[in-house]
């Protein structure tokens, strides 16, 4: 591979938007250094140094991992007894 192709697989592989299901819209340079978002929502954000400048200047804040585990809801009726 010469240098012109190294270049062009280079600037494919960072920044030729690619599909995870749906239309193409993300790119590996946006995933790693940008971040992603989801219907508003931030879904990835990889890039470390970014994330430490947004939380130095108020922008996001880092409340710690929370572990995802299945949710349970118990609903308890009491039934009138007649005697």
């Amino acid at each position: 591979m010469d240098t012109e192709e190294f270049k062009a697989q280079l600037t494919t592989l960072w920044f030729n938007p690619y599909s995870r299901g749906g239309p193409a819209g993300s790119s590996g340079f946006e995933a790693l250094f940008a971040g992603e978002t989801l219907n508003g929502d931030v879904i990835r954000f990889a890039n470390w140094y970014r994330f430490y400048q947004l939380e130095k200047q108020g922008s996001v804040n880092y409340h710690g991992w929370f572990k995802k585990q299945a949710v349970s809801l118990f609903i308890v009726l009491l039934w009138r007894q007649f005697v």
